[in-house]
């Protein structure tokens, strides 16, 4: 296996004080009230395999979708959606809130509604620019079949490792999952079944983005898992295992959508100095204007 068989394309993203954190809307499950050796309930797996492109972002924020509706989604679609949300279509990457975005406002197309998957044509190069997309209307209205009422940053009480796991306990029976990523090292390619090392020194290459989806205990230790977008040939059939220190340390922000009505989710979400500014922004950017 070469070094290319894995890619990446997540970006960092900035903090944003207006993302409405999970464990500030609901209590989260107590820990001790969480199963060791993960959840079993079953999830819509299905390995993407981006290759050479950039499209992780895209590609793991429709994993998650796809757990919901149980439909394969065009990732090419969501990836030109996302571009088109941050305004550089020909930048490298993305970033995960501008995929959230774009399930919140958007929805997703089914592979079955989309004329490219239909014909096996898509191009990166040309779809990542929403303005080369055929029939942009009408694919904009079949894609909000699969809309996001709202969007939330996976964090509360808890380390990065178990908010995790409690949001998806929490949200076990409407097949819930998380997208998240992290600077991926190529260490991490090559880990036996997929599980990765507890500690090593070696920098991360590049940003890579991934579904996260349940726990599993492994010697007696709890990882979690995550399915990545690079086929089956790497990893546990393309899923991989991490550790608790790896996930705390290395871990980008992780979100995952609700069906929690958005200006309820921000009445509830906002403090009053947010509620305030957005109040002020909303005045002079359609009052004032």
């Amino acid at each position: 296996m070469n070094e290319e068989t894995i890619n990446g394309g997540l970006r960092p993203d900035k903090r944003d004080k207006r993302d409405i954190k999970i464990g500030a809307i609901y209590e989260l499950p107590r820990l001790e009230d969480l199963p060791e050796d993960g959840m079993g309930i079953p999830k819509f797996i299905h390995i993407k395999d981006q290759k050479s492109d950039d499209t992780c972002v895209a590609r793991s924020s429709d994993a998650v979708s796809e757990d919901q509706e149980e439909v394969e989604l065009c990732d090419y679609f969501t990836f030109a959606i996302i571009k088109m949300i941050e305004g550089d279509p020909e930048g490298w990457g993305a970033e995960l809130r501008s995929a959230a975005k774009a399930h919140q406002k958007y929805g997703a197309l089914e592979k079955t509604d989309c004329p490219l998957c239909k014909t096996n044509s898509h191009n990166i190069e040309r779809d990542r620019f929403w303005d080369n997309w055929p029939d942009k209307e009408v694919l904009l209205q079949l894609a909000l079949k699969h809309k996001k009422a709202s969007y939330f940053l996976v964090e509360g009480s808890y380390n990065k490792f178990d908010v995790i796991r409690a949001t998806l306990w929490m949200c076990r029976l409407q097949k819930r999952s998380a997208f998240t990523g992290a600077n991926w090292k190529n260490i991490w390619t090559y880990a036996k079944e997929g599980v990765i090392p507890k500690f090593d020194l070696e920098k991360g290459q590049f940003g890579h983005a991934f579904k996260i989806f349940d726990w599993k205990k492994i010697d007696g230790e709890i990882y979690l898992m995550a399915q990545l977008s690079n086929g089956t040939l790497i990893g546990n059939q393309g899923v991989f295992y991490f550790p608790r220190s790896v996930v705390n340390k290395e871990f980008f922000n992780a979100f995952t959508f609700l069906d929690m009505p958005a200006e309820e989710a921000k009445q509830r979400g906002w403090d009053w100095k947010i509620k305030t500014r957005e109040r002020i922004k909303w005045y002079f950017n359609e009052i004032c204007k």
